[in-house]
């Protein structure tokens, strides 16, 4: 273990056991955080209320019975948390204090993280969170800005005791972080027939220099650095037809022998916006998409389907956890307005699908959620 790591896991080991000292959620206090950015027209994120709003960028994890999902900041939250026992009904993390607001999983954004100050507050932009379990605690790969203007979002790591946090980021710093342009939308595979965990993501390009692109890198056992003699390698580019000029939000499962990439691409702001995938050898390549077309793209109730997270169900059903406009209302509203209308605003809500492999190892949607 190098210097760096050793510094971080003990870092991580304090913070976990801080937490553990004080006990579960609903009993303890957390640190007061700056309060993060939301999207226009969302949702209240009431403590232990059922949640349908805004929820971007899912990240769905199962232990045993109980299902976990983290978003993008929504409701005011730098980790929106909340959990459901049937993929369908879910409820917002309950809060430490008895007060319905305070029920962030994530204790405060990282001190290096730069804040902007919106509507009378300093506020910190968090995104597209993936949480696993890793030796005994839990781990939080998301995104916060080191600058916002111009704009520059880096990838940083947060630990908890308990599933629903509250998480705690120990670094002094960004763990990926390019010098040319920002790193966006963590994964975090741990796979349980190595033992090994894996960090994927996405680097944003620069325009006519570099294209948007997927990558993937070991983590040390504990998930607190990459792990020694490591290299990230790329596993996908933009390929131009449905995907546009941008792929985005990697996700991977492990089936047999097989590794499922799972990405979005085109924009999300538009119908167009669509979930491909790939299949790799390894979590670090190589990839072949088997279709020029997206798994799941607009129809049915929903439009601009993305931000997927590929995870097994109670019942080893292959599902996949995504957010969507409902179909013909695409876009953020401008102001608040529409709350008080009879339709409310414009959200990408949660929905989880269902996944069929065929014999010749492609997919196909049985349920779109």
């Amino acid at each position: 273990m190098t210097h760096r790591s050793t510094q971080s896991f003990r870092a991580r080991r304090a913070a976990v056991a801080l937490l553990a000292l004080a006990a579960g959620v609903g009993t303890t206090t957390t640190v007061a955080a700056p309060s993060a950015s939301a999207a226009v027209g969302s949702d209240d994120f009431r403590a232990g209320q059922v949640y349908r709003g805004d929820f971007p960028d899912p990240s769905v994890m199962r232990l045993g019975d109980t299902y976990y999902a983290y978003s993008t900041n929504t409701g005011g939250k730098l980790l929106p948390a909340m959990s459901s026992s049937d993929l369908t009904t879910w409820r917002a993390r309950p809060s430490s204090t008895g007060k319905w607001w305070k029920n962030d999983a994530l204790a405060e954004a990282p001190r290096w993280a730069t804040r902007h100050h919106a509507h009378g507050k300093w506020r910190v932009s968090t995104w597209a969170p993936s949480v696993a379990a890793v030796g005994g605690s839990y781990v939080a790969a998301y995104v916060a800005p080191v600058s916002e203007t111009p704009r520059k979002m880096c990838i940083t790591l947060a630990y908890a005791s308990a599933p629903l946090g509250p998480f705690v980021d120990p670094s002094r710093g960004p763990l990926v972080c390019p010098p040319d342009q920002g790193a966006i939308d963590p994964e975090l595979l741990v796979d349980k027939r190595t033992g090994r965990v894996t960090l994927l993501w996405k680097t944003e390009g620069i325009a006519h220099h570099a294209p948007t692109r997927i990558w993937s890198q070991r983590l040390n056992g504990t998930a607190t650095a990459f792990a020694r003699g490591s290299e990230p390698v790329t596993l996908l580019t933009t390929e131009g037809g449905w995907e546009g000029n941008l792929i985005e939000n990697p996700s991977m499962v492990r089936l047999h022998s097989w590794y499922y990439l799972f990405y979005s691409a085109n924009d999300y702001r538009t119908s167009g916006y669509a979930v491909g995938y790939a299949i790799c050898r390894t979590p670090l390549g190589p990839c072949k998409r088997p279709s020029s077309a997206p798994l799941l793209a607009t129809g049915g109730s929903v439009s601009g389907p993305g931000g997927a997270d590929a995870f097994y169900d109670r019942t080893g059903t292959m599902r996949l956890a995504y957010a969507a406009w409902d179909r013909g209302r695409v876009g953020y509203p401008a102001s608040n307005r529409c709350r008080s209308s009879a339709r409310g605003c414009n959200q990408r809500t949660l929905h989880v699908a269902a996944l069929a492999v065929a014999t010749d190892l492609t997919l196909r949607v049985t349920d779109r959620g």
